[in-house]
């Protein structure tokens, strides 16, 4: 069965959970525009742009679900693992070290439900977003073109949305917490190279500078189209 084939074949068994979620669906589209869509290039040019989409478990919602349950207050718990996209641009400045820059977006939710005499919600959806801006340097491992350990300085950007019940009456915030500084380390790895287009998988780590402690993980396949 041959590449074209194969993404047919999963376009069809996945498409009722691709609609589901519109983020996976315009990624697998934009895989299959560089894939068959895109007329051939060489990979002479130094640009590149690179999209990843998958899961990451935030460090600090779990931190956050801790408080929350020890002060009774189960609305303000969302799920610690949650998706993550990436965007950004790199340009090669060896043969095998490169330099990005762009961001890559975290969201984690939760569905919560309660009922009282003089209350009653039904499946509200609350969300913490984390946006992570970043620039960093990239160079291969090994002497490998397809496998690359990656370093950089991050700004993170939160926002989140709480809800509280008190005394028979609730209370839906957003909150936007303070721009934070932070480091990325990642890895990663590319297994198909075809025309303008490398396809892998990456992996982020964030980490924040001040609090000294661990933000988020991420696990993603990767797409990186030359221009």
């Amino acid at each position: 069965m041959g590449l074209h084939t194969c993404f047919l074949f999963l376009g069809k068994l996945l498409k009722p959970k691709l609609m589901k979620n519109q983020n996976i669906y315009v990624l697998f589209t934009i895989i299959a525009l560089f894939c068959f869509g895109i007329p051939a290039e060489s990979q002479n040019s130094k640009w590149s742009l690179k999209v990843d989409y998958g899961i990451q478990k935030s460090f600090t919602v779990l931190d956050n679900n801790a408080y929350a349950e020890k002060e009774y207050d189960f609305f303000n718990r969302k799920n610690e693992i949650g998706n993550q996209t990436g965007i950004n641009a790199e340009y090669q400045i060896s043969d095998d070290g490169f330099v990005g820059g762009g961001f890559s977006c975290v969201a984690n939710y939760a569905t919560h439900s309660f009922s009282s005499a003089t209350i009653n919600i039904d499946d509200l959806r609350i969300k913490h977003l984390s946006t992570f801006f970043q620039l960093y340097y990239k160079r291969g491992l090994f002497q490998s073109k397809a496998l690359f350990i990656q370093m950089g300085m991050t700004l993170l950007k939160e926002k989140e949305q709480k809800l509280t019940i008190r005394n028979n009456s609730i209370s839906f915030l957003k909150e936007a917490y303070t721009i934070t500084p932070g480091i990325l380390l990642g890895l990663e790895y590319y297994f198909v190279k075809k025309n303008s287009f490398e396809m892998g998988v990456s992996s982020k780590v964030y980490w924040q500078i001040f609090d000294g402690y661990l933000d988020n993980i991420s696990l993603s396949p990767v797409v990186k189209y030359y221009f």
